[in-house]
């Protein structure tokens, strides 16, 4: 009786996985052709063709489970691609930056592509709030503290925005002295500073 009841538990146990294994199938084979989508995103990308690169990178990302790092990088990609793509494709690159941030807060860079998606499509409150993310997130990056003050100094114009946009100047040629962006913007917010003085 008691083997007969470990059988019928084992049956039970060997059904339930074999009724899994079509959703394991499943899920290997949309992988499989996640990457295979993925890979021919990075070949149209290579070749120069952003628009159909963005849409590959978007079917694979459509293919993943949402929480994984590689639809993060499928969601990036798609994102990077559509802003080669121009301005025209501007607010569908937000939307793909912003799926890749929400998979990974903790990556600048996407935080500082979002960025410049958010600034192409016009939006400069958000653009600023992702530039200061990503600062925040690599405050060594003198190249981002530059594009972060460009954008404080030429949207905002304010006395409050040139000095932050200075201050942002300042920490990248502390970072990188040689930063060229850095020491001409720098140069251009000391001279409207001095012309309104005067």
């Amino acid at each position: 009786l008691r083997s007969s009841k470990m059988a019928r538990r084992i049956l039970m146990l060997f059904g339930l996985c074999w009724a899994g294994l079509p959703h394991l199938a499943h899920a290997a084979a949309a992988k499989s052709d996640a990457e295979a989508i993925f890979r021919e995103g990075v070949r149209l990308s290579g070749s120069g063709r952003s628009s159909e690169a963005a849409a590959a990178f978007g079917r694979a990302a459509a293919l993943l489970p949402p929480t994984t790092h590689a639809a993060h990088i499928a969601n990036f990609n798609a994102g990077a691609e559509l802003l080669r793509a121009g301005p025209g494709r501007a607010a569908e690159a937000v939307l793909a930056l912003r799926r890749a941030v929400a998979l990974a807060p903790s990556v600048a860079s996407a935080a500082a592509a979002l960025a410049a998606a958010e600034e192409q499509a016009g939006d400069i409150p958000a653009a600023l709030s992702s530039y200061a993310k990503a600062v925040h997130l690599s405050p060594q990056d003198a190249d981002l503290r530059v594009q972060h003050g460009i954008l404080l100094e030429r949207h905002l114009g304010t006395s409050a925005a040139l000095e932050e946009a200075a201050g942002q100047f300042r920490a990248a040629l502390r970072i990188a002295p040689d930063n060229a962006g850095a020491l001409y913007n720098a140069a251009v917010i000391a001279e409207k500073t001095a012309r309104s003085q005067e």
